[in-house]
């Protein structure tokens, strides 16, 4: 048992996340925030955190540059 699991702190379920992407949104800033969640489900081997991409509309969003 992790120390983690001895304090009751791990999840059944994921923790779900949505980034909501406006017009002209940077991919940058979109990677810098997907990225530590997506090393964190690889490191634990497990899937810790998922997320879902949002627009405004409901359609597909265009990134800047």
């Amino acid at each position: 048992m992790t120390r983690l699991e001895c304090h009751g702190l791990v999840a059944s379920q994921p923790f779900r996340v949505g980034f909501v992407l406006l017009e002209k949104f940077t991919l940058i800033a979109l990677a810098s925030a997907i990225e530590p969640l997506r090393m964190a489900n690889q490191l634990r081997q497990k899937q810790l955190y998922q997320w879902d991409l949002l627009s405004e509309t409901g359609g597909s969003g265009n990134a800047r540059g």
